[in-house]
């Protein structure tokens, strides 16, 4: 239960600090949907690995996503 708990704080700290870091690069984008395509890019790599996580790591799952 305690990883399940620290993977999900780690997550959303995650996915504030990178937004966090798009948002302050916002001068360098062409446009705000190239800017959220680089938010969504992100999200869709950890997504992946997540999925991969819960179907191929079994009860090493949690241990894994607290890491990523």
């Amino acid at each position: 239960m305690k990883d399940i708990a620290l993977a999900f704080i780690y997550f959303l700290l995650s996915t504030i600090i990178t937004w966090w870091f798009i948002k302050e690069a916002e001068l360098l984008y062409f446009s705000q949907e190239k800017m959220f395509l680089s938010c969504a890019i992100a999200g869709t790599k950890w997504g992946i690995q997540i999925a991969a996580a819960f179907l191929l790591l079994a009860e090493k799952k949690w241990g894994f996503i607290k890491r990523i």
